[in-house]
């Protein structure tokens, strides 16, 4: 063999346009029977903007199935704060934000539980109650790119009716040789009014046996949102009111049942890294170990003016009622005692941790048979168990007053009576929150043979373990909260401290709010010196109740036996794929055919209290007594299983023009949550009994899925796509009321059970538009736009109507771009349409999400060769956001998070 010296390029030139191009320089040694080779191999590698849109486009262009993915501008080197924000830019992905933030992916019209999660090829725990995965406990540092997988393929994991994202982490023996970065940024939230700071680091070394990649980020981030909130509306007969105005009919009025102001500030503390190691022992064997470490923590303290519309006796004097019956203001009349001002303190913790690691093992067996083996474990838990807090002072005879009369975002809030320190007085203190914990053992066996055929080109086989457990727990004082509710008790003055709120959100907010600790305000209440005070010496009855309730626990939470939940769920699946590749009319004919084979083993476990007996009760023939037993342990079991079959074409009809088929069936298991077992909620009436249950029967979403795609790559860097897809999806979950028997043998014992179960079907079909067009210049724009439609036909003002597709939207995105000479700029607007976040509400009524858009940019200069500097804009426009109930005046939620803005600078080694 004869030894020589050669280039190897790894790029697609970009037409006319200068490039940010990275030269690595390696000694590469290699040997065959005959002779030792040394190369010295030059790896020209694009990066910034172009460089990512260009691979991402050509793993799209080369794939036989339908994917969309986004790739890092370079190593460790995102645009965005996290992966949510990353992935939003894929067409037909929308995200859900939480504190500015994004958070859960929707991905053609179908929510987060629809879409499956992988990283490197692996299920990654959750800390969430369901599946559902938050993206933002990653960094976007911590990936290297995103692939979502809108068609099925047998060798998918299954669980992803949506899509399936894969996220993938850089390795180092693709990237030859030494090579690290160092980042640090400042970010000023507009609305918080603070800097926070940002640091992230990568290394990654490797030669030919041995490569090692290290990265790190942390982030501690200060927030703040502001909030008008209303939990619910009511309907309710207020044709007693003797000044009515508005045209509404005044028997049948929804009212909000409260219009609180919150003003949430805290922290977003996220640190973590990943570790890559890679050792090729021989040129046959690659062994890889990879590790993920994430702690995301939100720490909140909210301060809230509240107002609880009071209902309970006929006191209103006047209101206003629109043409849909809705109430927008109100006042009170005179006289009337307990007409409060509250003041909340409120606290939205959740503390979680997040890892993973595995093993990954490639063997190339011969020229024709290539094995891979991988084991992984992964884990995640949401430590918010007790620092829930929901503590209330309020002034008693404040008397509020509401109006949203003249329109706007949310209604205005203001007090008839004077509203001062000395004037709060006790109220509920609640300490509450869950514990969630997620574990989950893997192991997958994949084969693939090249067959060598002219149509049957490489056969793909495998199978797949998981064992996962999720746990939950709840935490609450129970009862205890409600010991010094009412107003009845002095709290003293300097507990509270008053706060300027004049600015709050556009006007309409009382101008001056009352915050105080909630554990001193709560401590003070419950110790023994106040009770000895206020209730002992005063002679009040129930004093020995309260010593009673303080020596078991006092004001805070503890456990509540009765929430404890645990589901395990064993699965094992295998399945054969066959690649194939063709000649059509002399057009050739790529793509795969295969069946995926898919067992899960369910068992469920819960406490809950059993009814006993049921007894008529005397003087009242239609109600029952219920004897309960003690809180018992529960198990049920459930199985069941699938063939997916699935089949994905790819012709190229020219070598610019691009037709994809695909065909599938796939399935997304329940949410584990909804699969507790027990019934709570026990009401007895003569053939009127009633109860609420978990359902560990339930089985999974089905769907047969058909997708039809048209790609132009009429240039390097330049496309237009057009899809199309279908999908008749079957055992969506809703809640359904059936007659079941609790109790045996008892005349009594049929009751109507609500429980979640499978019941209905949709078809879910829609279409997709993408361009990207770079110029010679550098310039360059890139637009997406997603149509989804169903035939659900869920009408909102049917409050009877259960099922709906939640979180169905159009969405589209507006990227342009400029590239050369050293700088770099992206601006991004993002739009996601109307939707329907709830069918089920607060009081039964539907929720509704107006639409929404979000202008982001970022823009770099390179300085030198290593050293360049960056500026970030996130929502630059300071958008808010808005829900509501089926009419836009039913106000739910009014938020703004503000603008953030980062200066940085990043150094590459």
């Amino acid at each position: 063999m004869k030894s020589n010296h050669h280039k190897k390029t790894m790029l697609a030139v970009l037409v006319g346009a200068s490039l940010n191009i990275s030269v690595h320089a390696q000694e590469n040694t290699s040997t065959d029977k005959d002779s030792a080779v040394s190369e010295d191999i030059e790896v020209i590698e694009v990066n910034g903007l172009r460089g990512s849109n260009l691979r991402a486009l050509n793993n799209k262009r080369y794939s036989a199935t339908i994917v969309d993915g986004i790739s890092s501008e370079e190593l460790g080197k995102f645009p965005d704060q996290n992966v949510a924000e990353s992935l939003q830019r894929i067409t037909g992905i929308s995200i859900d934000r939480s504190g500015g933030e994004g958070r859960f992916i929707t991905v053609r019209g179908l929510g987060p539980e629809f879409n499956s999660v992988l990283y490197n090829g692996r299920i990654l725990a959750t800390e969430n109650s369901g599946r559902e995965f938050s993206f933002d406990i990653l960094a976007a540092e911590a990936i290297s790119g995103a692939d979502a997988y809108k068609s099925s393929t047998s060798d998918l994991l299954t669980g992803g009716i949506g899509a399936t994202v894969n996220l993938t982490t850089a390795k180092p023996m693709d990237t030859p040789g030494t090579r690290a970065a160092f980042s640090a940024k400042s970010t000023y939230d507009t609305l918080a009014e603070k800097y926070s700071p940002q640091v992230s680091g990568v290394y990654s070394y490797s030669n030919d046996t041995f490569g090692a990649l290290v990265s790190l980020n942390y982030v501690n981030r200060y927030y703040r949102s502001q909030n008008a909130v209303t939990d619910g509306w009511m309907e309710r007969d207020l044709s007693y009111i003797p000044n009515q105005n508005g045209p509404g009919d005044f028997s049948r009025v929804m009212m909000p049942r409260n219009l609180d102001f919150r003003d949430d500030q805290g922290e977003r503390e996220r640190i973590g890294g990943t570790v890559v190691i890679q050792a090729r022992p021989t040129d046959n064997v690659m062994l890889t170990t990879d590790i993920l470490y994430s702690k995301f923590a939100v720490t909140s303290s909210a301060m809230n003016a509240a107002n609880w519309t009071h209902d309970w006796v006929d006191g209103f004097d006047s209101a206003y009622v629109d043409e849909n019956n809705t109430m927008l203001g109100y006042s009170y009349a005179s006289g009337i005692d307990s007409l409060s001002a509250d003041f909340v303190q409120r606290s939205f913790d959740r503390p979680t941790e997040t890892r993973q690691v595995g093993l990954n093992l490639e063997w190339f067996v011969t020229d024709q048979l290539q094995i891979t083996a991988d084991v992984s474990y992964s884990d995640a838990i949401n430590d918010a168990g007790g620092s829930g807090q929901f503590v209330i002072a309020g002034v008693q005879n404040a008397n509020p007053r509401y109006d949203y009369t003249n329109g706007g975002d949310y209604g205005s809030l203001s007090y008839d009576n004077p509203v001062s320190a000395d004037l709060l007085r006790s109220h509920s203190i609640y300490f509450s929150g869950q514990d969630v914990k997620d574990k989950i053992t893997q192991y997958r066996f994949d084969g693939k043979y090249t067959l060598g055929y002219e149509f049957a080109d490489v056969i793909h086989f495998g199978i797949y373990g998981s064992s996962r457990t999720k746990d939950r727990q709840s935490y609450d004082n129970g009862t205890n909260g409600n010991v010094f509710s009412g107003y009845g008790f002095d709290v003293p003055d300097e507990i509270f401290k008053s706060v300027n709120q004049s600015g709050f959100l556009s006007g309409g907010a009382p101008a001056t709010w009352f915050t105080f600790d909630p554990y001193e305000y709560a401590d003070y209440l419950w110790s023994e010196s106040n009770i000895r005070e206020n209730i002992i010496d005063a002679g009040n009855g129930y004093a020995d109740t309260i010593m009673l309730r303080r020596e078991l626990g006092g004001p805070y939470a503890r456990l509540n036996r009765n929430t404890i939940a645990e589901v395990s769920e064993d699965a094992f699946e295998a399945y054969v794929r066959l690649d194939i590749n063709t000649d059509l009319f002399d057009m050739p004919l790529t793509g795969n055919i295969g069946l995926r084979y898919s067992k899960t083993d369910i068992e469920a476990t819960g406490y809950s209290a059993l009814v006993t007996d049921i007894t008529p009760v005397q003087g009242d023939d239609t109600l029952l007594n219920l004897t309960m037993s003690d809180t018992m342990r529960l198990v049920e079991k459930n199985d069941y299983d699938y063939f997916l079959p699935s089949l994905n074409l790819k012709l190229d009809a020219t070598d610019e023009h691009v037709l994809r088929f695909s065909a599938s069936k796939s399935i997304a298991r329940p949410t584990l949550t909804r699969m507790t077992p027990g019934m709570s909620g026990y009401s007895g009436r003569l053939n009127a009994s009633t109860a609420y249950g978990g359902n560990p029967q339930l089985m999974p979403y089905e769907s047969v899925n058909l997708d039809l795609a048209w790609n132009w790559y009429y240039g390097e860097a330049s496309y237009v796509g057009i899809s199309a897809f279908h999908k008749a999806v079957d055992n969506f979950i809703s809640t359904v009321t059936l007659p079941e028997v609790i109790l045996e043998g008892n005349p009594y014992g049929e009751f109507m059970v609500s429980r979640e179960r499978n019941a209905e079907a949709a078809n879910i079909k829609g279409l997709e538009f993408a361009i990207l067009h770079t110029f010679e210049s550098g310039f360059g724009f890139q637009a997406n736009y997603t149509f989804v439609d169903s035939d659900d036909d869920f009408d909102p003002t049917n409050n009877t109507e259960t099922f709906a597709l939640e979180g169905m939207s159009d969405s589209y995105n507006l990227i342009g771009f400029y590239e050369n000479n050293g700088l770099q700029v992206r601006i991004a607007y993002n739009w996601r349409d109307e939707y329907l976040s709830q069918a089920v509400g607060a009081y039964s009524q539907p929720a509704m999400v107006e639409a929404y858009g979000q202008l982001d940019f970022t823009a770099t200069y390179d300085v030198t060769e290593n050293l360049s500097v960056f500026l970030d804009g996130t929502n630059v426009l300071d958008n808010e956001s808005r829900s509501f109930s089926i009419y836009e005046e039913r106000l739910l939620n009014f938020q703004k998070t503000g603008a953030r803005f980062s200066l940085g600078a990043r150094y590459t080694f």
